[in-house]
């Protein structure tokens, strides 16, 4: 029955009907594809069910076996907050720096000395790390194979972006090792900071300690001095200044007017004495050669500074003088110079300076664009070594109408400028004062003398004297070569190199009345090279006041 149902159906040939093939979708075959029922996916997975789970068994396995035989390794890991603010030095000029943008440099060099063997090597021989490590140096016979620097391999140190944390990492398959060995690397970086301060530290106050003693025993060579020169006076009250001609005068007018008007005798012998004291006193107006020298150039020095304030070239005395004068007191002292010299400032911007007897004249220019007091002393050494030489002054303008000129005449007429041999002969005397002072550091300095030297040919006319001597010429940077050769390269790419300052960064001038003061203004982190801006002008702003009447003013209202 089942055979027969199997054989083909014979249909008469007429009684077919035509085949027609049906049209073809695709879209519909797929979507019959691709919708296969949820019993399909059943019955594969127990169909195969024992190779799929054989399959996971063994990955199970596999993985427990090797997890097994791997020894853990731990990580432990100590952070460390930089603090950046700390000045580097306790006293003097490095106790306060302008805070620069270089964490990023800052930070790197950190890391690199937590990764240096003098702070490695300390925790390398109390826990033999290199050693644990199999590192061929530890475990070398070598006489001097000890001494290489020390290199950990699990040793890992980062910072986390945008902030002031290292993070120390060790790794060990000792938890507690991996945890001693980083907080140990932690503290050996510390002290080594601190070791350094303090190093730092006890060197600058030996330092001080040596410049105090030497200050000391010059103030008691000048008081052995002028004990001696008093004694010569014949001085006898120091305090005073009393010599024994002016004690006899005193007390023979206190003799006189305690004596009776009746007592003509007495009266007579306080008289006679007297004459004879007005006569010694007439002596001693009498003036030598060389006192008389030196008030022609002391009056020829005073008419040529109170022409050139009154011509409103050199501003009147104030702050600024003294902090000049300051300068020039450490310079005299140090080197021991017999000299009387103070500063003035002339309020013209071109870089220049000039003395003129015992005063030092420096433009405002100059004193805006000195990156530091080492390099104000320099220049301010430059011309008290003309005092000091004692060079000639102009004396002629002790004639007060050699000073009768106009404003604009004052250019023309003025010429303070120094020879050759004079400048040649100053700039020894310089090296001698700076050597002697307390301004050693001088690299800013040379690295100044480098920047004007570099610019002289794009700022002719802010470089170029008008009545001194120019610094920025090829013979004042020879002579002044020993400071710049001991600077280290200009590099202008550096945010942390400051050569030279912008204009109007230091000194505030008050157009009305001529006076000027320093400025004071909140330290600025620069953010590129651009922003030095070396012996270049900056836009102002006019900070514009309302003005009060007078009280008087306000009540007659």
């Amino acid at each position: 029955m089942q055979e027969q149902e199997r054989l083909p159906m014979l249909v008469e040939m007429g009684r077919v009907p035509a085949y027609t093939p049906p049209v073809y979708h695709p879209a519909d075959q797929e979507s019959e594809e691709g919708k296969l029922p949820l019993s399909q996916y059943l019955w594969i997975v127990k169909r195969y069910r024992w190779r799929i789970g054989g399959f996971i068994a063994a990955a199970v396995i596999g993985t427990v076996i090797i997890s097994s035989r791997l020894t853990p390794i731990y990580e432990s890991t100590a952070t460390v907050d930089v603090d950046r603010q700390t000045p580097s030095g306790v006293v003097g000029q490095d106790s306060a720096r302008m805070v620069l943008n270089d964490s990023d440099q800052y930070l790197a060099t950190q890391i690199k000395l937590v990764q240096s063997d003098s702070v490695l090597r300390p925790v390398d021989q109390r826990f033999k790390l290199r050693e644990l490590e199999h590192q061929s140096e530890a475990t070398s016979t070598l006489p001097r194979a000890g001494d290489a620097p020390v290199a950990l391999k699990q040793l890992k140190v980062t910072r986390p972006p945008n902030t002031y944390l290292l993070l120390i990492s060790y790794r060990s398959a000792d938890p507690q090792l991996a945890a001693d060995a980083a907080n140990a690397i932690a503290q050996s970086y510390l002290e080594h900071t601190y070791n350094i301060r303090i190093r730092s530290s006890a060197s600058l106050a030996t330092f001080m300690e040596k410049q105090i003693d030497e200050l000391r025993a010059k103030m008691e060579r000048s008081s052995q001095a002028l004990v001696g020169f008093e004694r010569e006076l014949n001085v006898i009250n120091p305090e005073e200044k009393t010599n024994i001609l002016s004690a006899r005068l005193l007390l023979l007018n206190t003799e006189y007017a305690a004596a009776p008007l009746n007592k003509i005798e007495e009266l007579t012998s306080i008289l006679v004495d007297s004459a004879s004291a007005l006569k010694d006193q007439e002596a001693s107006k009498d003036v030598s050669p060389l006192e008389s020298q030196r008030s022609w150039e002391r009056q020829a020095e005073e008419n040529l500074l109170a022409r050139l304030e009154t011509g409103g070239l050199v501003a009147p005395a104030g702050p600024v003088d003294e902090v000049l004068n300051t300068v020039v007191n450490n310079l005299v002292v140090s080197a021991n110079l017999n000299v009387e010299a103070h500063c003035r400032v002339m309020l013209t911007t071109p870089i220049e300076t000039f003395s003129i007897g015992h005063t030092i004249v420096i433009s405002r220019g100059l004193i805006d664009v000195l990156p530091d007091e080492a390099s104000l002393a320099l220049v301010i050494a430059d011309e008290l070594s003309h005092i000091a030489l004692g060079h000639h002054t102009q004396t002629q303008f002790a004639f007060n109408n050699q000073t009768m000129l106009s404003d604009a005449e004052l250019l023309q007429k003025f010429h303070f400028q120094r020879p050759p041999e004079e400048m040649l002969s100053a700039g020894k005397k310089t090296i001698e004062i700076m050597k002697a002072s307390p301004y050693q550091k001088t690299a800013k300095a040379g690295l100044f003398l480098k920047e004007m030297a570099s610019r002289g040919s794009t700022l002719p006319r802010l470089l170029q004297a008008n009545l001194g001597n120019q610094l920025a010429n090829a013979d004042a940077l020879n002579r002044l070569e020993t400071f710049a050769a001991s600077a280290p390269a200009l590099e202008e790419g550096r945010i942390e190199q400051i050569a030279a300052l912008p204009l109007g960064s230091r000194v505030k001038l008050n157009p009305w009345n001529n006076q000027i003061v320093l400025v004071k203004t909140r330290p600025i982190s620069l953010l590129s090279a651009r922003e030095k801006m070396p012996f270049e002008i900056t836009p102002f702003t006019l900070y514009l006041t309302r003005v009060e009447p007078p009280p008087a003013e306000t009540a007659r209202k």
